[in-house]
């Protein structure tokens, strides 16, 4: 009998244009490439809306797929009432009846094996699958999401915004710290966060599912592009807006003090339009990009500026499996089986950043060829899904 899952989303993971999307896809895609019977249950957000007349066809293949449509529009009235309140804004605007009544009639129908929460902002529906099956419960960490706050709110100036990020981030902790206690075993995209959730007190057991890339699907070659590097990043997400912005303002200049021809190109999802206004001779804006492996090939080094946010970067290992150089913060790296010098370089200050991208261009050659070993020895799609549906099935008894 195959492995019967029950997948619940807080959006439709797609298009594939954010970290988050394609990490959840990558569950989906590898579930079913290895038989297991996935079943999905995702809300269809305001924030994040897709027709599904537009999805895929490996979506048909699912045994079960519904939505549900929430509006979940961050408003500045709705971000002053819930100040007032006591809960998270964070979750509380994914919360929906209707969901878990949809929910409730699945588990009803279909005896699961498991249900794994795509992150904590579902954490509303495990009263109902507790009452209503006799499933298991996995919650897959994406990031640690009241770190994330807490960072953010540290780097924040305005005293009125920190004052709402601290609060807001108080909120989350309480409540994901709570979750992840709720649930059955936690699937790990990195160890770091299986350690510090440990220090936190979660005592929940822990299986460690990395991201993994389809190596067949990147055997195009790099055209490498000297002089040149790229920011390529959902620019909906503060992280990569802190990120761009620490870049823009402290390191690129000292780039372009000692190579006046350096060009850096920037792109990605919801790109603001603020960064227009940075375009010149030295930066090129790409308000949108078609095909994010082609952007990678031809833009020479892959930048990861990252100050704050956590999970694991997927558009580091993606960069890595084409051959692409990359330069990050020990942060943008966290989690990954990466050294410094041999297949990444490392930097946490505009000093130390602006150098690694002055690096001789047959290092940086170098670095990226072996990054796509990296990728090869730890980062296989085919042997993660392979092992985690292994242990899941083990887990469950199935």
């Amino acid at each position: 009998m195959p492995l019967k899952v029950l997948l619940l989303t807080h959006r439709i993971p797609y298009p594939l244009q954010d970290g988050g999307a394609i990490v959840t896809n990558f569950m989906i895609s590898g579930f079913l490439q290895h038989g297991v019977q996935l079943s999905l249950l995702s809300l269809n957000t305001s924030k994040h809306f897709v027709d599904i007349n537009t999805l895929p066809k490996q979506y048909q293949a699912l045994h079960y797929f519904e939505t549900v449509y929430i509006d979940n529009k961050i408003t500045p009235i709705g971000a002053f009432s819930n100040y007032l309140g006591a809960e998270s804004y964070h979750t509380s605007r994914f919360k929906s009846a209707t969901l878990n009544e949809k929910l409730k009639l699945v588990l009803q129908e279909t005896n699961f094996d498991i249900v794994i929460l795509d992150n904590i902002f579902l954490q509303d529906t495990i009263a109902t699958i507790r009452q209503y099956s006799k499933a298991k419960i996995a919650c897959r960490i994406h990031n640690i999401e009241h770190l994330i706050w807490e960072k953010l709110a540290h780097n924040t100036k305005n005293w009125i915004k920190k004052k709402y990020l601290v609060e807001q981030a108080q909120r989350l902790k309480e409540i994901e710290l709570k979750t992840l206690q709720q649930v059955d075993v936690l699937l790990l995209l990195n160890e770091n966060e299986g350690v510090s959730l440990q220090a936190m007190g979660v005592e929940t057991a822990q299986y460690l599912m990395p991201f993994g890339i389809d190596i067949a699907e990147n055997n195009s070659a790099i055209q490498w592009s000297a002089n040149t590097c790229f920011h390529l990043a959902s620019m909906n997400w503060l992280p990569n807006v802190e990120a761009l912005d620490w870049f823009l303002q402290k390191i690129f200049p000292k780039v372009l003090q000692k190579k006046p021809n350096y060009i850096l190109h920037i792109g990605g999802k919801h790109l603001p339009n603020a960064y227009i206004k940075w375009q010149d001779k030295n930066i090129i804006v790409h308000q949108s990009v078609e095909n994010g492996q082609w952007f990678m090939q031809v833009h020479g080094v892959c930048i990861v500026p990252l100050l704050s946010g956590a999970g694991i970067r997927v558009k580091v290992l993606e960069a890595m499996s084409l051959g692409v150089p990359v330069i990050s913060t020990s942060l943008g790296a966290s989690g990954l089986q990466v050294q410094h010098g041999v297949d990444i370089l490392l930097a946490n200050t505009p000093h130390e950043f602006a150098d690694a991208l002055l690096t001789n261009e047959m290092l940086l050659q170098k670095i990226g060829q072996q990054a796509k070993q990296t990728v090869l020895q730890h980062y296989n799609k085919t042997k993660i899904i392979q092992e985690a549906t292994l242990f899941l099935s083990k887990f469950t008894n199935a």
